[in-house]
């Protein structure tokens, strides 16, 4: 959404974009798509069974382009400036307007990649344009669900169908707070189902995600339980804990900020509550009884 900003409190996730210093100047619709054509065609044949996804996210300057790849909404203004290629796109709206009022969507463009070969998936019938209906009741079915909860988790879950053995996803950042937080989980478990039961189960599927990504990662960046920082590598000497330990009082009857009735409180967490709730706010802090 055009207000959204990065979340600046997400941990560190080793974003890595390709510098590029200098985009050069595209040229009309019809040229950059003639172009794109030629650029697929020299890497034709595909290699089998292997699939990018490339959405519209920063991290899509990361796509390298050497297989077949499919792109969703406007992304292909961005593909052109990358020079890069796709051979579907897909649409999971009627028309929608921007900022201003105006059509978000240029139905020309897309009825001229249709003519010059480009499949244009879309979940709705629209007056106008020359698209392909998405198999949704059909996958529904196949699949036993409807969780569906944005455009790539419909191109994942048609890869899947269509027998692809290795996904690579880019500029599928998932970095806001707001839809893209409502919507990411859903990728998610497509991306899982076709990873299934690992690499024994005959229907795996290798998925990538590229780095920078949110994708299949906690807020931490670390699995549920797990320590994510080391307290040897912020407080070497001990003096910082020394430090925050007396400037927090304790509020319960062990010492601890809080008591969990299951799991004890983690004595070397303590000390560190307060800098926690400084950054975060009270969020998570359990309310004093």
């Amino acid at each position: 959404m055009a207000n959204e900003k990065p979340d600046d409190k997400l941990p560190d996730l080793n974003y890595k974009v390709r510098e590029i210093k200098h985009l050069r100047g595209l040229g009309n619709f019809d040229s950059e798509v003639d172009l794109m054509i030629e650029r697929m065609n020299k890497i034709k044949p595909f290699r089998e069974k292997e699939l990018i996804i490339e959405a519209m996210g920063a991290t899509r300057a990361e796509c390298p382009f050497d297989c077949e790849t499919w792109a969703c909404n406007m992304g292909y203004w961005q593909i052109f400036q990358l020079d890069g290629h796709f051979s579907k796109i897909f649409l999971t709206h009627a028309q929608v307007r921007d900022v201003n009022g105006k059509p978000a969507f240029n139905w020309d463009e897309f009825n001229k990649l249709a003519k010059k070969g480009i499949t244009v998936y879309n979940t709705h019938k629209v007056k106008g344009l020359n698209s392909k209906m998405y198999p949704y009741k059909r996958l529904s079915q196949k699949f036993n669900t409807d969780y569906f909860s944005n455009t790539i988790s419909y191109m994942v879950a048609l890869a899947l169908d269509e027998g692809y053995k290795k996904i690579s996803l880019y500029g599928c950042d998932m970095m806001t707070r707001s839809e893209y937080a409502w919507e990411k989980g859903g990728i998610e478990y497509w991306l899982g189902r076709g990873e299934g039961k690992g690499k024994n189960d005959p229907n795996y599927v290798e998925i990538k995600v590229c780095d920078g990504s949110t994708l299949l990662k906690t807020i931490t960046g670390k699995p549920y339980g797990m320590k994510y920082f080391n307290l040897k590598d912020i407080d070497p000497t001990g003096e910082l804990r020394k430090k925050v330990k007396a400037a927090v009082p304790p509020t319960t009857s062990t010492g601890f900020m809080y008591e969990d009735p299951i799991r004890p409180p983690d004595p070397q967490m303590t000390p560190y509550v307060s800098i926690v709730a400084e950054t975060f706010g009270n969020a998570g802090r359990p309310a004093n009884k």
